[in-house]
């Protein structure tokens, strides 16, 4: 019994994709990004079954869908999709605390483990300190910048 409603969530979840992206992309013209292939500007990025509508905001985009699609990360702490745009939050891990294969780690602090600020996954609420960006970087916010003594005020 559970592995027909398992099998059943994932025939729906599937189906649901699909028709996301066929609702996504009907009647859109493409363009040519600078990588070289062709994208919508706006279409649907899946990553482990999850997907996620990114909307680009230039008509001469650098990167398309699938393009970005690869430089998803996943959460050091959940596992869940770190999609580009998405905020994201760096935590160092306890002594105790096995680092996963996929973390990826913040090149200022080389401690620092990239995670998302889901409610489920982040245990210290507010505490977005920048975004994940194309080519696969964090760009930290101003205001955290001022406040760890990156900027001078």
């Amino acid at each position: 019994m559970k592995k027909t409603k398992e099998f059943l969530r994932r025939i729906f979840n599937i189906f649901a994709i699909k028709a996301t992206i066929f609702f996504v992309r009907i009647f859109r013209k493409k363009v040519m990004a600078k990588c070289g292939h062709e994208t919508y500007l706006k279409d649907v990025v899946i990553y482990n079954e999850i997907p996620k509508i990114i909307t680009i905001e230039m008509e001469k985009p650098s990167y398309c869908h699938k393009c970005l699609q690869k430089m998803t990360i996943r959460c050091a702490w959940c596992g869940n999709p770190i999609f580009i745009g998405d905020s994201i939050t760096i935590n160092s891990p306890q002594d105790t605390y096995v680092i996963p294969k996929y973390a990826v780690k913040h090149n200022t602090y080389p401690t620092g483990l990239i995670g998302c600020t889901r409610i489920s996954c982040c245990d210290m609420l507010g505490e977005m300190i920048g975004f994940w960006l194309p080519p696969g970087k964090v760009e930290l916010t101003q205001e955290y910048k001022k406040a760890s003594g990156l900027i001078k005020r």
